[in-house]
């Protein structure tokens, strides 16, 4: 099974994978964009999902049942160069290599049948197809094969494909490196393809070295270009040495990825260990000189006393190979974490906590190829026993969620995102302006057209309203400075004011905030009210001064809110003691009830969809209505759903919660697209809140979002 919520996407079946498949993730762009990911289920299925970006739809297939309960038995995937989709799967210690082909091209849910071929040793393992356009699109499947027993002995074979894959040539041997060979593969997907290699040892259980070559044109290479003239399989002694473990200072070593950079040089991640407990992650470069190795950062120990050599992880950025992820231990745990570096790899700096506070392991990261700015990057999240016994999610989060997490560290792209952010509001409040909206709760009338949910008033205060009393009551119960973030045209920074606060506003949208400070202006000559101060700030990078108010009010903000841990902690620092942290924030959709309960409704209730339109669309796929997605409405917003539920477990590390609740589930934004006539259309709305709430509080459903009340108790 698979979720997509609105920051983050999760398998949740016990999915896993190993490091020496490739590639285990790709991004194909086509005539549609999707992501594709291979893995092994806890089941031992083996099984291909895809992600599409613009529909926002995952499709998976079970390509085999039960093949084989071992993370070693995982798939690599290769996109056709006519769209249509190659999948290579093998047992992890068994002689035959696996593999069907897509029927249609950018599509997983139809394959042809299984093909096979037996390897010409004992085992084969740890497929990783090329295809080359530039040799007629051949296509090259390396693999592992082992050869001999007690001590085991392995080497790299390959075949080649001539036909696009549903026939594969004999098999000939390409590296060996005596007794065990370990080998990381990446193309150009032209004309070269790259190797990386370790020597394992099984009878001493370590792993020496770090070995290079690549292949062009019927031949294998250095990396200066001088040809490797020797027969194949190519020996330990013909390869160029990248890292030597024997070294005086040296330590053991082993291979974990290898990229390209922008001009074709191979760059290499590999881990070294200087104990069990000590483990390395380092980079090695080719300049176009010489190879340049420097150490990354410390890992940790092995994940399990069996395999001490298994360190969490670290996968090179294909697309930018100044950038890798890595997985190391953070206080007791492995977590995933972005280093990037600006001088070739001689010194790296921490630039994102992908993962943080995490209760389980955080492991084996998996660069996507040709990645889409949304997902970077996968990794397994759970509990990882062995390698035979796991139940971990491959999982993703968006990008957005961790870039420029280090505020001292923001990347370019971020710059630009936050303007498209603040460009968004204003136009979305134009657009607003124009459809008869008005600044102020009290005064607020039905726009001419409803939009979204919170365009009706009477939506509003039915659905939400009795939780904006409580934040404007409990955020000025100490008469003195409220502080409100992302405060849009000043709705609540004018209640609060009202009752006897001074207020200060901050948003992102300074259109947003020219009309908030109009209309303050204008009704101040008539009422008596506080001051309101508005500021127009990124939240992401502001810093408050301490101890300064009694209370701040959020919302609807913090899930456009990558740096979400830095603003709670500023907010925990600018509040006075016993300053009251109030928040309405959408936590995003949960649940196979909330799903079934919304579709009945959506199906029952008259909305735009005629019955006839309903029925078609059911009969041709049973899915949830596109209407019920929240994003629709918000979809130009850079950080719409960058943070989630993870905000709930944030605040609780800073504050003691006085009220936490769920509210709707479903209603929200269901009720939008009722369509009959207003008096009767609020009682409906009102019966469903009724029904809404109740199915909350028998925890049948958890609502979309979340209302906290919370103290900073001491000082």
């Amino acid at each position: 099974m698979i979720g997509f919520g609105s920051d983050n996407l999760h398998q949740i079946d016990g999915d896993a994978w190993c490091w020496f498949q490739d590639p285990r993730a790709i991004r194909h762009v086509g005539i549609r964009d999707k992501t594709y990911w291979g893995y092994v289920a806890k089941n031992g299925d083996i099984t291909i999902s895809s992600y599409d970006h613009r529909s926002q739809e995952i499709d998976t297939f079970t390509l085999r049942a039960a093949l084989d309960v071992d993370d070693h038995a995982a798939p690599a995937i290769l996109i056709r160069n006519d769209g249509r989709i190659l999948v290579f799967y093998s047992k992890h210690n068994a002689n035959t290599m696996y593999w069907r082909i897509s029927v249609n091209p950018e599509d997983i849910t139809a394959f042809g049948d299984e093909l096979s071929f037996t390897g010409g040793g004992l085992q084969v393992c740890y497929p990783n197809p090329v295809q080359l356009a530039g040799e007629d699109n051949k296509i090259y499947l390396f693999y592992r094969k082992r050869t001999g027993e007690s001590p085991t002995r392995e080497r790299e074979a390959c075949r080649v494909s001539m036909d696009g894959g549903n026939q594969f040539g004999p098999e000939h041997d390409v590296i060996d490196v005596d007794n065990r060979t370990y080998v990381k593969v990446i193309s150009n997907s032209i004309d070269k393809i790259h190797f990386c290699v370790t020597q394992g040892d099984g009878v001493a259980n370590i792993h020496r070295n770090v070995y290079y070559c690549y292949y062009y044109n019927g031949h294998y290479y250095r990396a200066d270009g001088e040809m490797i003239s020797a027969p194949l399989p190519l020996k330990e002694h013909n390869l160029e040495k990248v890292y030597d473990s024997d070294t005086l200072g040296n330590y053991q070593s082993w291979i974990w990825d290898i990229a390209l950079d922008s001009d074709g040089k191979p760059c290499i991640a590999f881990a070294t260990f200087v104990s069990d407990e000590d483990h390395r992650y380092n980079y090695a470069r080719w300049t176009g000189d010489a190879w340049e190795t420097h150490e990354i950062t410390t890992a940790g120990g092995c994940l399990y006393a069996q395999e001490p050599q298994y360190s969490g992880g670290i996968s090179i950025d294909k697309d930018d190979t100044s950038i890798v992820y890595l997985s190391k231990v953070v206080s007791s745990q492995w977590e995933i974490q972005k280093y990037r570096t600006t001088d070739g790899g001689e010194s790296w700096e921490a630039v994102a906590n992908i993962t943080f506070n995490s209760p389980k392991k955080n492991i084996r990261p998996a660069a996507i190829r040709n990645r889409s700015p949304s997902f970077p990057v996968f990794w397994m999240y759970g509990d990882y026993t062995a390698y035979t016994d796991y139940d971990t999610a491959i999982s993703a989060k968006k990008a957005s969620i961790f870039l420029g997490y280090n505020c001292e560290n923001v990347d370019a792209a971020y710059d630009q995102d936050i303007s498209r952010e603040a460009l968004f509001h204003d136009k979305s409040i134009d657009e607003q302006l124009a459809n008869g909206m008005i600044p102020d709760i009290r005064r607020a009338v039905r726009p001419l057209r409803v939009i979204r949910f919170w365009d009706d008033p009477g939506i509003e205060n039915i659905c939400r309203g009795d939780v904006r009393a409580l934040m404007i009551q409990r955020g000025s119960e100490n008469k003195g400075r409220a502080m409100e973030l992302g405060c849009g045209v000043g709705r609540l920074c004018l209640e609060l004011a009202r009752n006897g606060m001074d207020v200060v506003g901050i948003d992102i949208s300074e259109r947003r905030l020219e009309i908030a400070k109009n209309y303050y202006r204008g009704i101040k000559e008539n009422e008596s009210i506080g001051n309101i101060t508005y500021v127009v700030a990124d939240l992401n990078r502001i810093v408050f001064e301490e101890r300064q108010y009694d209370s701040v009010i959020v919302w609807d903000t913090l899930h456009h809110l990558p740096a979400i841990e830095h603003v709670i902690k500023e907010v925990r620092k600018a509040l006075k003691p016993g300053g009251s942290f109030l928040v309405l924030d959408y936590i995003g959709t949960s649940g196979v009830v909330r799903d079934l309960v919304a579709k009945v409704l959506y199906f029952i209730l008259p909305t735009e969809a005629s019955y006839s339109q309903k029925i078609r669309a059911n009969l041709q796929r049973l899915k949830r209505p596109r209407h019920l997605s929240k994003s629709n409405a918000c979809s130009s917003s850079a950080f719409e759903g960058v943070t989630g539920i993870e905000m709930i477990k944030i605040i609780k590390e800073h504050f003691t919660i006085k009220t936490m609740k769920t509210l709707a589930a479903f209603s929200l934004p269901l009720v939008q697209y009722i369509r009959i006539r207003d008096t009767l259309k609020y009682r409906a709305i009102s019966f469903i809140k009724l029904l809404d709430d109740f199915l909350i509080v028998i925890k049948l459903v958890r609502g979309q979002y979340v209302f906290i009340w919370a103290k900073k108790e001491d000082g």
